[in-house]
Parts: C-alpha cells; structure tokens; sequence
C-alpha cells in the first residue's frame, strides 16, 4: 500500500535554544526527501516551531491520521517525543510509530522495554536510507529483519538488526526544501529568513561530554564543496534565505574544501549571512584566510572554548590548550566577526572561587557572546561514568545546560545556581557597557540586537522554564543600558535619558524602602554601574574627567572603580545627568551659601524625591525612632532667608516631617536669637515636654559660650536629643568631640548617648548621622560613635597621596558612592578628613581650601550668626575680619603652629596633614562647621596667604599624585 507519512519534531520548549530564532528541521527535510523519492507521501509537522504543546500535537495528528508517524529527539527533548508517540497511539491505535536520533540510537532497548505499545520501531543511527527501506516494508505488510539499523519490541524481547553503514556520497542525499513553510523560520537577530545546512557529518575529535562522535562512530565525511554552495545559493534565490546557520560539528575540518567552500561563496556574491561551528585550533590554523571567511558572508562563529582550566579541557579530551582558544577568539574579533563561545561550570570538582575564575577568564577572553552551561553528562557518553555517583537529576528534560544535573562535590546546588546567574549577570552587563563606545557598524547593531533578545527571551522571562529565575533587576539593568543606544547604536534624546533615570530612580527607592540593615552589596553594585553609565553618558563634563582617568562603563566592572569627582568641581561647572530646564531645585555647593558665588547642585524632580524619601527614613531610624513628632528647636537660618542652603533645605523638611507646630529657626538675618532660644528652652524645662534642639556645630558652640558666659544651664526633659551638623574647631573657640558632648550636658542636662552628629553636604544627597541614639533605643551596648553606613552607600576613605582605599581605622580623605546623587555624579571626593569603621566612618576635620583653578571663598552658617554679633563686628552681612582672639590678615601674619591659641590644626591631625603638605595645613582650623560643609574662616584666610599662595590641600595632593591636576 501507498503509506501517508508524517514527520514530526517534538514540542519540546526551553527558552534556551529558541533564542536566536526559528530554524528548520534538518534531519526531516533529509528524511522527507529520501520518503518522497521513494514513492510516499509525506508532510513535516514542525511543532516546535510552531510553538504547539501536546494538545495541538493531538488535533493535528487527528487531521493528517496517517499510516506512519516518525520523529527524532536528543536527550532533553526524549520526553517530549515520547508524548507524541503516546498521543499517536491514543488517536489511532493501528498508527506505526517510529523514533530516531542520538538519544534512541543509544537507549533503544531502554525505551522499548519501557514504553511497549508506544513505540513500534527505532532507527539506529544514520537515518535516511533505514527510515526508507522500514517504510517500504510496512507498505508490503512484512517484518523488516532485511532492514539494518532497526530496533523493535517482539513478543518482549528486543529485535536490533545490524548496523547500517553510513552513505559514502554525501552529495546523494535529497532534501525536500519544498515542504517546508518558510514563512515559519527567520533569525531573530537580523529579521532574515533561516535555514539549517549542513556541508559535512561526523568529527574526528573524541572529546568525552560529547555525543557526535560517538553517534558518527569517530567518522567524517563532506559534501562537495559545489553541490554545498549550489545548495545555499538555491535556498537565497528560490525561498529567500538569508542566514545559513550550519549544523555541521566541526564545520571548517578539512581546510581546502572549506577555503573552496568560501571562495565559491565570494565569486556569487551573494547576499548571505553564515553563522557556524568550529575549533578554537582550526581558525588559529586559517588565521591568513579569515579575510575570505568574512568576505564570503561568514559574520558569527562559535568556539567550544568548553573551560578555561587546563587540567579540565585535558578530562574533556579537547586536546586543546586555554591560550589556543584566547588567541581564537581574539582572531575573529579583529576580523570583525561575532565571536560565541560555551564555558563550563559546575564540574565535580568546581568551587565557587573556580567559577569565579571561569567568569573573570570569560571575561578576559572577550568573546562578544557568552555561554554559561552546566556540566550535562548525557547517558551515553564517556563522561556520564566518570560523573555518575554527582548525578542529581534524573528528568532528561533538564539535561539543557542551564539545569544543574550533577552536584559538585563542594558545592551545594543553589550556591550552582547563583553562581551560574553571576557569570551571566556579570559578563553581559559588562558587555552592554562596552557596547555603547563601540563604534557605530554592522557588529555593534547585530551585538545590541542580540543582547537585547537574550534579555528579553532568556534572561528575564524564564532563563529556562521550570529552571531558574534571574533576578528581574537584570532585565530592567540591560534595557536600560541598551535603552540608551538608539537602533542604529547612537545616544538618545534627552527625554529618553529622563525616562532612563526615572526608572532608575524608581529602583533605587525600592532599594531604599527595604531598610536601613538590607546591606545587599551585589544589587548596590548592579544600581552603581547602571548609574555610573547613565551620568558618563549625560554629563560631558563628567565624561571627560572619567576619560582623563582611563575609566569608562567599558572596563568599570565594581562600583569602587567608578571616578570620584571633587567637591570643588561643581564650583565650577553645573555637572548634572538630565537638561536644566527640568532642574526642580538649586543648592549652593558646599560652603557657597553666598547667592552672588557660583557653584550650584541642581536636583530634578524624580531624583529630589528620592532624596527626600531616603532621608525622611534614615532621619525617622536614627534621630527619632521613639517618636512620631517633636518639637524642633532649629539653629540655622530658615531655607525663606537662604533658599539655596542645602542644610536649611534639609532641616525645613525634617521639621515639617517630625517636627510640632511650635518648631521653629533661630538664626535670622538679625544674627543669633539667643534670647528666644532661651526662652524655648526653658519653656521646655518647665513643661516636661522633650525636645531636639538642631542645628550647625557653630551655633551650638557659640550659645554654649553665651551660656558660660552668662551662667545658664538647663535641664531638657528626658527624651530631649541634640544633632548638630559640622565640627567643633572655628570661629567661636575649639573643641574636642568630647567636649562638646560634655557641653551639651552641662548646659542643656542631654546625655551623650542622645546627642548626635550628622554629616551632610549638598554634593551628596544622603545625610549621615551617629549610631548613638539608634543604639540607645535598640538596646546595644554601647559602642564607638560613628556614623552609620547605609545600604545605598559606601563611604571609603582614600590615601591623600595615592587615592587608594586605606584600611580600617587609617585616616585619609572620606569619598562617598551615593546612589541618591543620580542628578549628578554617584562618586564624589570630599576634602573631609576621617576614617573608616566596621559599621561607617568617622570625619575629625576637614582639609580645607582652594583647589587649583577654583577661586571661591565661600561663606556659611556662622557668618549668619556673626551678621547679627555686634561684639566685635559692625555691619550686617560683613565677613568676620577680627575678634574672638583671631588676628588680623595682614602683613606678618604668623604661619599656622606659631602658638596661637584656637588656632591651625589639633596636633594630631597636623601631624597627619604635614606628611602630606610638606608643612602643617592652615585650613583644618576652621573645621567642619555645617552640614553641608563650611568654609575657611578669617584664621584660614590669614594663614593661607602666609603660605604665599592658596595652601595646597590634601585632595590637592591626591589629585597631583594621579595627574588630575
């Protein structure tokens, strides 16, 4: 009889081999032709492809009906066609069944024994010529024992007749392009039609995790190089095909049919795309014609670099070596070739510190594309034996790669798993960061197209199905990134780079809301360089520092890399991330509280809201955990009189979210309103009503010193909490931290333990406050102050000479990585002087003064408070001059250290700054005298034109070390 035949692929699905696109059946199209040519008829039922699951399969198989259903499957998707197979069965008991592939081959007798009914027969190896003469004998009703290559289930026994041989001419063998529906297959990269091809069989290689030569039994054998590129040119011209994807395993094998091959392709000239499959030695041996690979439409190959560890690729049987494959690799880079390669992990052997290695090797490597796979020891393999009591998973629908199927010994299974995101986390957010200086061509567009697929089809929707879960901040970081390249590879407008940041912002607010102890270093490092790219794109000026410093999003792969820019700059340029017109608020730099100087911070919308939020919840952990609201007793001048101040700004905001009806300032335009401060103070005594008495260290000093003066004292009711902002060496007389403590309980009856200090400035957004009454109310033994490293941060403290971060405890110049800044740069150099601890830092001073090619001489809160100080100074709003013990500038003005009480540098931290300067620096004197940083007082003025010339600071210094200056 005239069989009707149906060829089927299994509607096997894993997000992983679908990424690039939809390719066709290959062995089907073989399999159809040799049916077809022998008189049958027959379709091909691509239900992969065609995204079917098995409830399609059954109403398709339910139309066709036909006599005989053959379809092939590799070990992850065995499962699936068995399914099929059982579904055939289940529409039409008198339905032949037939089954192929490598899997079948190996585990026929397996398969029949188990599945007895499901499976009528088995063709065993090379399929074309079995699969026909098994056709024909179901057609004449006979048992086909003449047939060889079979396997089939008698009366519970397994019948396998012999091996077939495999067909000598390669150039016989009939495809039935024809039946295919074409509009079907197209490679997602390119939007070109695909077709699977082959030019060759088999592999002379035995590596041991690998089924090829094993099923080709170590045998190869090529077409003719002019029946292939026949082929290839009937495909472009009849069906439209565009992209050759070759399933050959070792492609250019044979070096002068594959240089015929290309040479053949590049007398056409057509208009083709080929991605293939070769060796890490074979194009170092064709390193003089991968010109021709180029020219002939060769854009994507893929290495099996497999390892980057020797003694592995050796287990493996590569024979390989790791350098062969870097200078493979690097080869087709330079020929402008789109380089994947596999690497794999979770060996028997593998720790985490291995894997690491493979990343950091992958890495160095620089293939454009990467994969990361899981040691998958198929069943039939060499390596499965050697593997075997590792074996963890038995469901073969997992053996793809990206499933751990065997547990290392030193491994626990999700430590696999997070390790196997890592290395795909890491390597391509470093990939899109490099993307974006690549220069604008073919490779760059092909290379964001791709990512862009793996992102959206692999990496966020399900990175395997039923497997594992990346962690969705991954696909949110690479649209962002590569949402800043237009299609053609060029920087987008500004509205798309504030709809950029504003989805940033949103993800660091929730990063923010997850609290003060979730200390997450790996997802503040994703945010920090997701950040860090946005700002180098946006900002010229900061691009250009980050550029004279040779560290871009092309090779800054840890947020400590990200350049930190000084203080000082933004006096000089406005260094911000979005266009300022959409700029929601202005501050003053750092100790520039006079409107008439320049230097501003501007914050748009979406960031200052975020700052906002951040603040209100540390404020909320630190300075008032025990109570909703409180009245606010504020030393600094309301943000109404100095709009641009960024601690006024910041104090009028805790005021309206903490603070009672009744807070109010108490330093106006008329000076320091000691009077009333007095009376609130005492209006609390008598009430028992606690209260926070806020403000800059420069207030609190100064009233203190009214206070001695005057013999007052108070004692605020229990509850009652000081937090000043700044430092306690200045204008008004020095002090130790102790002392001020000892200060604010003799004067004010408010224990140390509820007294805090906080350090802000408004080139960072965050504030930083003392762990004190945190600690206090958490019931934690007490323990150094210091103030609180929070999870949107990192506070390090660098060496004045060569930037680097200095040990715990050393002292050095305190750097802040601010997530909160988006609007200008995360990493900013402070002229703050501290030192680290195990919970945040610690600031003693401030090494302050110009920095070469910035001339400011700011003002700040305690010149507020002077304007109003008749003692020893007239006019409203005249900088201070003289009093208060400070000499007048002048000529034979002393140098710091000549024994002038209240002034220059403690003795500690002169000593310190003298090995940087060459001579104790005179600014330090005036400490930090505000939140948001003070400037140089008469003192510093004075003893920096002793010096002759603006006094060099310690960031100076740094910068001079590194060439920045």
């Amino acid at each position: 009889m005239s069989l009707n035949i149906l060829l089927v692929t299994p509607p096997y699905h894993t997000g992983i081999i679908e990424v690039t696109g939809k390719w066709p059946p290959l062995s089907l199209v073989y399999l159809a032709g040799h049916l077809r040519a022998g008189g049958f008829q027959v379709k091909i039922y691509d239900a992969m492809s065609l995204d079917h699951d098995i409830n399609d399969v059954r109403r398709v198989i339910s139309e066709e009906n036909p006599d005989l259903i053959m379809i092939g499957a590799f070990t992850p998707s065995i499962n699936a066609a068995v399914e099929v197979l059982k579904t055939a069965k289940d529409v039409n008991p008198n339905m032949i069944t037939c089954l192929g592939g490598i899997h079948a081959t190996f585990h026929c007798r397996e398969l029949l024994e188990d599945l007895p009914g499901v499976i009528d027969y088995v063709v065993r190896g090379e399929g074309e010529q079995t699969a026909l003469e098994l056709a024909q004998a179901v057609s004449d009703g006979v048992t086909p024992d003449h047939v060889r290559g079979l396997a089939w289930l008698a009366d519970g026994s397994v019948v396998m007749t012999p091996e077939r041989g495999f067909a000598s001419d390669m150039d016989s063998l009939i495809p039935a392009w024809d039946l295919l529906d074409w509009d079907l297959y197209k490679y997602n990269v390119t939007g070109r039609k695909l077709a699977l091809v082959g030019l060759s069989r088999g592999c002379l290689h035995s590596c041991s995790f690998c089924s090829q030569h094993l099923f080709w039994q170590g045998t190869y054998r090529t077409r003719t190089p002019e029946d292939f590129v026949t082929e290839l040119e009937m495909l472009h011209r009849n069906y439209g095909v565009g992209m050759f994807m070759m399933a050959d395993e070792f492609a250019t094998c044979e070096r002068e049919v594959w240089e015929r091959v290309l040479d053949l392709l590049i007398s056409k000239g057509l208009d083709i795309h080929i991605s293939l499959e070769t060796r890490a030695d074979a194009v170092v041996r064709d390193s003089d014609i991968l010109n021709k690979y180029r020219k002939a439409g060769v854009i994507h190959i893929y290495v099996g670099v497999e390892t980057v560890h020797q003694k592995i690729l050796d287990v493996f049987g590569k024979e390989l070596t790791v350098d062969i494959s870097r200078r493979a690799i690097d080869l087709l880079n330079r020929h402008d070739i789109v380089t994947e390669c596999s690497f794999i992990i979770g060996n028997p052997d593998d720790t985490e510190e291995d894997i690491e290695k493979t990343l950091h090797t992958a890495l160095d490597f620089a293939p454009d594309l990467a994969h990361f796979l899981l040691l998958t020891p198929w069943p039939y393999t060499e390596i499965y034996d050697q593997v075997r009591e590792y074996i963890v998973e038995n469901d073969y629908s997992k053996y793809h790669f990206v499933h751990p199927v065997i547990k290392p010994a030193r491994l626990e299974i999700p430590r696999l798993w997070s390790a196997l995101i890592n290395c795909f986390r890491v390597f391509y957010l470093n990939k899109v960061q490099q993307l974006v200086l690549m220069d604008d061509g073919f490779k760059k567009d092909y290379m964001l197209k791709s990512v862009r697929i793996m992102h959206t089809h692999f990496f966020v929707n399900n990175f395997g199905k039923s497997t594992i879960s990346m962690p969705a901040e991954m696909g949110d970081i690479i649209d962002s990134i590569i949402g800043l390249i237009k299609e053609e590879g060029k920087m987008v407008n500004h509205l798309e780079t504030v709809r950029l940041s504003e989805e940033l912002d949103a993800d660091i607010v929730e990063f923010i809301r997850q609290g003060l102890d979730n200390y997450d270093e790996e997802k503040f490092n994703l945010l920090a360089l997701r950040e860090f790219r946005i700002q180098y794109m946006a900002s010229p000026v900061y691009r250009e520092y980050c550029e004279n410093q040779e560290r871009t999003p092309e090779n800054v792969r840890h947020w400590s890399e990200i350049p930190a820019i000084p203080t000082s700059a933004f006096k000089e340029h406005a260094i911000t991330s979005f266009p300022l017109k959409d700029a929601e608020l202005a501050l003053l730099t750092s100790g520039t509280t006079d409107p008439g100087m320049r230097g501003k911070i501007y914050r748009d919308k979406s960031s200052l809201d975020m700052i906002l939020e951040a603040n209100k919840m540390i404020t909320k952990s630190l300075l008032f955990p025990d109570v909703e609201r409180i009245r606010i007793l504020l030393l600094v001048p309301s943000p109404k009189v100095v709009p641009a101040m960024a601690m006024a700004f910041g104090l009028e905001q805790m005021k309206n979210e903490f603070g009672t009806e009744d807070s109010m300032y108490f330093i106006t335009p008329n000076g320091f309103e000691t009077e009333a401060l007095t009376e609130a103070l005492r209006e609390a005594e008598e009430s028992g009503t606690p209260v926070a008495v806020v403000g800059a260290t420069s207030g609190f000093v100064h009233f203190f010193n009214r206070c001695s003066e005057k013999g007052l004292t108070f004692r605020l009711p229990e509850g009652s909490r000081i937090c000043d902002g700044g430092g306690y060496q200045g204008t008004f007389g020095n002090c130790s931290r102790d002392d001020f403590y000892a200060r604010c309980q003799e004067f004010l009856g408010v224990s140390p333990q509820m007294c805090i200090n906080t350090l802000g400035m408004s080139e960072s957004g965050t504030n930083y406050f003392d762990n004190t009454i945190r600690n206090f109310f958490n019931g934690v033994v007490e323990t150094d102050r210091c103030k609180v490293g929070l999870p949107w941060t990192r506070t390090i403290v660098v060496g004045p000479r060569t930037g680097q971060r200095l040990p715990k405890g050393e002292i050095g110049l305190i750097r802040h990585y601010d997530l909160t800044n988006r609007a200008t740069v995360l990493a900013v150099q402070t002229d703050n002087i501290g030192y680290e601890t195990e919970d945040g830092f610690e600031i003693i001073g401030r090494a302050q003064g110009k920095l070469l090619g910035f001339g400011l001489e700011p003002t700040s809160v305690k010149d507020w408070i002077l304007s109003g100080h008749n003692e020893a100074h007239g006019a409203v709003g005249t900088h201070p001059m003289t009093g208060h013990g400070h000499p007048t500038i002048g000529n034979g003005y002393p140098t710091a250290g000549h024994g002038l009480s209240g002034q220059g540098c403690s003795s500690s931290t002169a000593e310190m700054l003298e090995s940087a300067h060459g001579a104790p620096c005179s600014t330090v004197a005036d400490g930090m005298m505000s939140a948001h940083g003070a400037p140089c007082s008469t003192v510093a003025d004075g003893m920096m034109l002793a010096h002759g010339a603006p006094c060099s600071t310690v960031a100076d210094g740094m910068m001079k070390s590194r060439g920045e200056l």
